[in-house]
């Protein structure tokens, strides 16, 4: 039996395992073609999931600690989506920003705009 270590969350949750297809199905999924990159990078969007779990899951033992788990990772989320929004930001503000850019070049970079608002406005 193929079985590949999942690893311990953020939480302490202690290790899980996944075997042959599941772990091997995770490791080839493939963003398609044109999708936008994601704004946090997967490694860590999966933390992130895996906290929140782990906060909904533990909710009947202690509501309290649940609450205080999703709050944070909420907190966590907004900053690094922050991070990623001003770091997008200052790539295409610099990309603009050039003297001499042909029309093109300066479509492209409205379409990325665009992109990115219609993405962050659910559109």
């Amino acid at each position: 039996m193929d079985v590949h270590k999942a690893g311990t969350d953020a939480y302490g949750a202690g290790d899980t395992y996944r075997t042959g297809a599941d772990a091997d199905a995770e490791l080839q999924a493939e963003v398609p073609a044109n999708s936008p990159a994601p704004l946090i990078p997967q490694p860590e969007a999966d933390r992130l999931t895996a906290g929140l779990h782990h906060a909904v899951v533990g909710f009947v033992d202690s509501p309290e600690r649940s609450l205080t788990e999703a709050d944070f990772l909420l907190e966590e989320t907004v900053a690094q989506l922050t991070e990623a929004l001003s770091t997008r930001r200052r790539d295409l503000r610099g990309g603009w920003q050039e003297e001499g850019m042909d029309t093109e070049r300066q479509r492209v970079l409205l379409l990325d705009y665009r992109e990115l608002v219609e993405r962050l406005l659910g559109v």
